[in-house]
């Protein structure tokens, strides 16, 4: 599929540590989103690299245990790709893909609910 060749490609292009992320990861995942105009990559907060064409460039902390292989390519899991779309999507939306998880049995509701709590929490400095 083109998608799937533009990704590889586009994963060529980047340093071993980033990761598909928001609504590529959520296409990666089979989720039946509207890809968007740029590629969605998240790397570490200090990687030195600098922006690329075509690519949406996300500096954050992704924990192994949050990194899938989704085609070969190093993807948010279904997990996290949903907290990442719930700051970043138009609520109906972030919603509608939440429930496409649910659905397709990738995740259960108690997950979702414990990681959304986490995520919400204050932070103790």
């Amino acid at each position: 599929e083109g998608s799937l060749l533009r990704l590889a490609a586009t994963q060529c292009r980047l340093p071993p540590q980033s990761v598909f992320s928001g609504r590529t990861a959520a296409r990666l995942h089979g989720l039946d989103l509207e890809l968007g105009e740029r590629i969605d990559v998240t790397v570490p907060k200090k990687c030195g690299i600098s922006a690329r064409g075509g690519i949406a460039l996300h500096r954050a902390t992704v924990e192994e245990a949050d990194i899938v292989l989704r085609h070969g390519m190093r993807t948010t899991s279904s997990l996290r790709t949903l907290l990442d779309l719930g700051t970043t999507l138009p609520l109906t939306k972030a919603v509608v893909a939440a429930d496409m998880v649910l659905h397709l049995g990738m995740l259960e509701i108690e997950d979702l609910k414990l990681r959304s709590r986490r995520a919400l929490a204050p932070r103790r400095s």
